[in-house]
């Protein structure tokens, strides 16, 4: 193997040389040993970097075109170093859609030296690419990929945008020269703009009567740049000139239209406007105000134009601040001595104060322009504004209300009043009530502002338990609608006393009861007294009763069978009390006789269970397992 003279060195440390025999050999013999074993290492390899300019790319990295018109020439110089000891070859690269290579291969690049290759974008057409870019070679780190991307615009369009001055004119506007008098020079020097990125040609600038062109044609703007062109106007004699300035061009929008305009006053003769709300002059650089409007109302303002003086008057721009608009169309041309009107409009959309400068431009030379500081303020929209209450005292939305405790059978209603502390009107459309509730009052409800209303609702006590859910109030106050309240309630059982006093021992015969008041399912009842003792349960068979009470000596309990769902208690002293009737346990049910009696003849069943409350019981469970079983 033949190496260049740069590499020998790392040669020899990359050879490995083994004596022919592990025997010590005197020193002066040492360098006599025969080269027994040869291993030759190649350590050489290219390193391949890539430069955009001066920019490294890294493996993996990214690198973008800059944007391109269609039809431009968009190509990118990429630059390769081989760092490493072995000449770096390149065998190929692979491109995304969109691009190509400009650059023969493969690119051989000595160690230690660089070389460029050249890619091209694809202009015809608007584009967006986006692609790997992947570069192999014998750099063993191959291959090298960078994701490269490019725009591709459409073509540039020229763009006209005329100034007068700093004002721009734009196309289907109007521009008026200052007042002239007979014999004074009269011109107006216009500046192009071109905004579109490409060359704008003028052609040709037609002028309406009375005006003149001063520049040559044709004008051409580069691209992003400007030109100017000045007009003249005939200040030969006194007079009013009016009409459209046309501007040809390559602009595809082409013509740009204008409306040109200029007054040419006899010598000594010149327009004075004076501007009024009403009777009330403003002055120049003065200021008017429209006053306070509901939000969503209509407020305007007619202004008046005096010329007082012995010229016509022009006034060709109106420009009133933010919150504010013109409701009437310019120019407007006022005789000498004579009025004109224009209307201004305030927005009333949304709540605010609104304040601002309007400019009017005009030809009276000493008030040109007329400006006057604008203001108003627009207050919020009336709207209604709803609280609850139960009496005096607030429900929050989204609190609750409890009816409290009533008497199965008995009457529960509660009085709401609903206050409006708004500023509108406030209407209740619908009150959604949970079950066990009704609504008392008929809807709608239509309050007016700072004024109140009531309605009522009902608890349904036609049964012993507890009632509770939400009641909903749609209203028309946007901040409380629905108005949610959280009622509760509950129907407690109510106490029939057995007075015997009907013609016969049913249950069902009111006479038989206090008050002829008959029990409901799931009412208490005591037996007291010394009339009807054999009483008889006609009620339907099962009708379930909270809780029965043994308060006199020898009733007895016969007939259908019933439900108990509490307790049977015997009160203290009372002796003969008998169920005979079977029973259902309805719950837990708890017998207690304490120092008195109570035999069971009936049968006692269902899913409850019997407890007992006096030590007494023991026999008397045995009795009821026994006739149970």
């Amino acid at each position: 193997m033949k190496l260049p003279r740069n590499d020998w060195n790392r040669f020899l440390r990359s050879i490995s040389i083994s004596p022919t025999s592990k025997k010590r050999r005197p020193p002066h013999k040492r360098r006599l040993a025969r080269v027994q074993q040869l291993e030759v290492r190649d350590l050489l390899t290219a390193s391949m970097q890539v430069f955009d300019g001066p920019a490294q790319i890294y493996n993996g990295g990214s690198d973008s075109f800059s944007s391109a018109n269609v039809g431009d020439v968009a190509t990118k110089d990429f630059t390769v170093e081989d760092t490493g000891d072995e000449d770096l070859s390149i065998g190929s690269i692979n491109l995304p859609v969109g691009f190509s290579l400009q650059t023969p291969l493969p690119l051989d690049i000595p160690a230690g030296t660089s070389s460029t290759f050249t890619v091209s974008m694809d202009t015809s057409s608007a584009n967006y690419y986006d692609g790997t870019m992947e570069i192999d070679s014998n750099d063993p780190t191959s291959p090298f990929d960078i994701d490269l991307s490019g725009t591709v615009n459409a073509s540039a369009t020229p763009t006209l945008d005329l100034f007068d001055g700093m004002s721009q004119i734009y196309n289907g506007g109007s521009d008026s020269f200052d007042t002239a008098n007979v014999g004074d020079v009269a011109t107006k020097t216009f500046t192009i703009d071109e905004g579109g990125g490409a060359d704008l040609n003028i052609n040709s600038i037609s002028l309406p009567a009375g005006f003149s062109l001063q520049t040559s044609l044709p004008i051409d703007v580069p691209a992003y740049g400007s030109g100017t062109f000045t007009v003249s106007m005939d200040t030969s004699s006194a007079n009013y000139y009016d009409g459209t300035m046309e501007i040809d061009s390559n602009d595809p929008t082409s013509p740009f239209d204008i409306d040109l305009s200029g007054t040419v006053n006899a010598a000594g003769q010149a327009p004075a406007m004076s501007l009024l709300d009403g009777s009330t002059t403003i002055a120049n650089g003065g200021s008017d105000s429209f006053g306070t409007a509901a939000q969503g109302t209509s407020d305007s303002k007619t202004f008046t134009v005096d010329n007082t003086g012995n010229a016509s008057l022009s006034i060709s721009a109106i420009s009133p601040p933010t919150g504010f608009s013109l409701g009437t169309t310019l120019p407007l041309s006022i005789a000498a001595g004579g009025s004109g009107t224009f209307v201004v409009s305030m927005d009333t959309s949304t709540a605010a104060t609104l304040s601002g400068t309007m400019s009017i431009t005009d030809n009276d030379s000493n008030n040109d322009p007329y400006d006057v500081s604008l203001s108003g303020t627009v207050t919020a929209a009336p709207e209604p504004a709803m609280s609850l209450l139960d009496g005096s005292t607030a429900i929050a939305n989204g609190g609750s209300d409890s009816f409290g405790s009533v008497v199965h059978g008995g009457s529960d209603t509660k009085t709401f009043t609903v206050d409006n502390t708004g500023t509108a009107s406030l209407s209740v459309s619908a009150i959604g009530l949970p079950t066990g509730y009704s609504l008392q009052t008929a809807l709608p409800l239509t309050i007016a502002a700072g004024s109140s209303a009531t309605f009522v609702v009902a608890l349904d006590t036609s049964a012993v338990g507890t009632l509770a859910g939400p009641m909903s109030i749609t209203d028309s106050d946007g901040n409380n609608d629905p108005y949610t309240v959280n009622l509760s309630g509950t129907v407690t059982p109510a106490l029939h006393v057995w007075v015997g006093g009907g013609a016969d021992n049913h249950w069902t015969t009111a006479a038989n009861w206090q008050n002829d008041q008959l029990p409901l399912s799931g009412d208490d009842l005591l037996f007291q007294g010394t009339s009807q003792l054999l009483t008889q349960d006609d009620f339907a068979a099962g009708t379930s009763f909270d809780a029965i009470t043994f308060g006199s000596n020898g009733f007895s309990l016969t007939g259908n069978t019933f439900t108990v769902t509490s307790g049977v208690t015997v009160d203290s002293g009372v002796t003969g009390s008998l169920i005979a009737a079977n029973a259902i346990l309805g719950g837990p049910v708890s017998i207690n006789i304490a120092d008195a009696s109570l035999s069971v003849s009936g049968i006692v069943s269902g899913s409850g269970s019997l407890g007992r409350s006096a030590p007494e019981l023991s026999r008397l469970q045995a009795a009821i397992r026994t006739r149970a079983e």
